[in-house]
């Protein structure tokens, strides 16, 4: 009996256990041999078209065409063209590459069927998708699943690449499947899931194990690696709206997720190829920055516009867009007029106009693409369509939006560094106060606003390092030290050093943050040279001036005041923030430096002026919020611009002459007058 159990693996032997096992044995044979694709792969394999496969490798455009014709089924355009060449070039020799192209202009097909070329010829290993959200990057993935997938395997992709599509095919979009798929004998490791593409791993296969996924634009993508691979592509294709566009601080983050979160995916070995596609939404949102080459040379950026060229009767255009917005009382529908009067005119109106596309138009309702475009202002406005379209914003959003440091640091008067221009009314200063430095600016003023920067630069606070106090302590030593750095600026300034010997009339300190400390600095001081000053903004970001009889205030003016503080007995100054943030930044704006409101920066050299430049873009007007919404913290020197200016309008600089100054009137007076008419009339 221990024979026999010994035999059987141990267990008891009972009637017709051998058979119920051989059978058993039969039926996970039957079933791994129907989970096993070898033989229908290698029996398509046979019949592969070598030559097609390896010219569509050699001619991208002829893949498209070749294994997607239900989707590419007209000739590509000049701008299609461009962005085939674009991403190509990405593809095979890396780099980033930025496209602003038209919206609905074919882009995102094209980039879906690129991507699979890149993938099967085994010149891309992971891609990964971002897009404004997770849900629309997980259709895209979708659509390139739809792009492999067909009922049969006679068409052109399965043909001639039966070991990376037919594998996939035969999930039937069931992704549980792919965990028990074999090829002879050893498991693909296909994958479909939510939002991912695994290619299977076959013997010579040149997608074997490659990847495509996608991702939203606001998540985490640290950390991506598989197998010790990591991704190779990063496709960012429409990954603004128009919510995020409009918003500085949502560009600014989803700039920083780029070129903080996904440059850092590639490894340490290799770089990462960057793709972004999509359309200008507003000025300066995330397609704007990475196409402007002057701004992010790095980016190649590209921008494709729907009408190459407009028409030479704009007047003619003109009377359609009135009878297309015109509801006539018989009834007939606007856009039938339209295509009637275009259809009277046409000759005239097609004079001069190209279009970049020449089967953008609907048969059905329209004639012609230059038609076809002219609708799509009369629906999207022409602001919408010059940006979507175009690639070309109008610039009526730029003082809502902000400068950029290119420009500012370019502003410059070519004096030398800490001369004071001849004939300054009033030099001012400013100190930005933190715990590790303070930063200050120096500014000279003539009538009308016309300032220039004279210096600026950063003191070092001898602080303790933070952690290796107690927080009361910590606190405590900071304080002297911010102190004693104060007592080492002004010694700079009074010095004359950086002013060429000129005094400066008002110094301002901000007490935001140490309050104690910095009134006790200026009270020290003789005179009031020295101010502390705070920011005087509502909750709202709105300029909040003193109620009556509340404090006890002084020198009110447009956008600041000052109120009196009994410890230790001294004046402070509140200033608008966001007011003279923003006239700094016009002042950059304003042609030439001798403008009124003009500002400008010293000396020759731009690159000299790169942290400052940054600095002053470092927050940005927002016209519906009214007020300034940061984007980088570092903006330090914006801080210490708007204080000299602020200190210059409270020394009685003015952007416009005062003229006459009007008697006051007494509202007795006034009510003495009214009685006095009132009783004349009756008399």
């Amino acid at each position: 009996m221990a024979k026999k159990r010994e035999k059987h693996g141990g267990r008891k032997e009972t009637p017709g256990y051998v058979e119920r096992e051989e059978d058993r044995k039969k039926k996970a044979s039957k079933r791994a041999e129907s989970r096993d694709i070898a033989a229908l792969i290698d029996e398509v394999m046979t019949s592969r078209n070598l030559r097609r496969r390896g010219r569509c490798k050699n001619y991208p455009e002829r893949f498209l065409r070749t294994y997607f014709p239900h989707v590419f089924y007209n000739p590509f355009t000049p701008n299609q063209k461009v962005i085939i060449g674009s991403i190509v070039d990405r593809i095979r020799n890396g780099g980033c590459q930025a496209i602003a192209a038209e919206r609905s202009g074919g882009k995102s097909a094209i980039t879906k069927g690129l991507l699979l070329w890149g993938v099967l010829y085994g010149l891309v290993r992971w891609v990964v998708v971002v897009e404004s959200e997770a849900t629309k990057a997980y259709d895209t993935i979708d659509d390139i699943v739809l792009y492999l997938d067909s009922p049969n395997a006679n068409d052109p992709i399965a043909i001639d690449f039966p070991e990376s599509v037919l594998p996939i095919r035969l999930l039937e979009g069931q992704g549980m499947r792919g965990k028990t798929q074999t090829y002879k004998g050893t498991r693909t490791r296909v994958a479909l899931i939510k939002g991912r593409i695994i290619f299977p791993t076959i013997p010579g296969s040149l997608s074997s194990g490659a990847i495509i996924q996608g991702c939203g634009s606001d998540q985490s993508m640290r950390g991506l690696v598989r197998l010790q691979k990591r991704p190779d592509l990063v496709l960012l294709n429409d990954v603004e709206t128009d919510e995020t566009a409009r918003s500085v601080t949502m560009t600014a983050t989803i700039k920083k997720n780029v070129e903080k979160g996904l440059m850092g995916l590639a490894g340490p070995d290799k770089g990462i190829s960057m793709l972004l596609l999509g359309s200008i939404i507003e000025r300066n949102c995330l397609c704007d920055i990475y196409t402007d080459r002057k701004k992010n040379p790095a980016w190649n950026g590209l921008r494709l516009q729907l009408v190459n060229q407009w028409p030479e009767r704009q007047d003619l255009w003109d009377r359609y867009m009135t009878v297309l917005e015109t509801l006539t009382d018989d009834g007939i529908d606007p856009m039938l007029a339209a295509r009637e009067f275009y259809a009277q005119h046409r000759k005239e109106m097609d004079a001069g106009a190209v279009v970049n596309n020449p089967y953008r138009f609907d048969k059905r309702v329209e004639l012609s693409p230059i038609q076809h475009v002219h609708n799509l202002i009369a629906k999207m406005g022409r602001e919408n369509f010059m940006a979507e379209c175009q690639a070309d914003p109008t610039d009526e959003a730029i003082t809502t939006l902000g400068v950029d440091a290119v420009s500012i640091r370019s502003k410059l008067n070519g004096m030398e560094r800490r001369v004071c221009m001849p004939g300054a009314e009033r030099v001012t200063a400013f100190v930005d106060v933190h715990d590790a430095r303070l930063f200050w600016a120096v500014c000279a003023w003539q009538a009308g606003f016309v300032g220039r920067v004279v210096d600026y630069g950063v003191q070092a606070v001898k602080g303790p390092i933070k952690g290796t106090l107690a927080t009361e302590e910590q606190r405590h030593q900071t304080e002297i030290a911010v102190g004693e750095a104060l007592l080492e600026l002004r010694s700079q300034l009074e010095s004359g050093e950086v002013t060429g010997g000129r005094t400066i009339d008002r110094v301002m300190i901000d007490a935001g943050y140490l309050p104690a400390v910095v009134y006790r600095f200026c009270a020290s001081a003789a005179g009031e040279r020295y101010i502390p000053s705070t920011g005087a903004s509502s909750r709202g970001g709105g300029y909040l001036s003193p109620k009556h009889g509340a404090i006890q205030t002084r020198n009110g003016g447009h956008g600041f005041h000052q109120s009196w503080q009994e410890q230790p007995r001294i004046w402070l100054s509140h200033i608008d923030a966001n007011l003279f943030k923003r006239r700094v930044q016009d002042g950059f704006l304003t042609p030439g430096i001798d403008q009124p409101g003009a500002m400008s920066l010293f000396g020759t050299d731009p690159v000299e002026h790169r942290a400052i430049s940054e600095h002053i873009c470092a927050e940005v007007w927002n016209a519906e919020k009214k007020k300034y919404e940061v984007v980088r913290k570092e903006n330090h020197w914006l801080d210490c611009l708007a204080g000299c200016y602020a200190a210059a309008a409270m020394l009685g600089i003015r952007l416009q002459p005062t003229g006459a100054v009007k008697p006051r009137v007494k509202v007795s007076d006034l009510q003495k007058a009214k009685q006095n008419a009132r009783i004349s009339h009756r008399t």
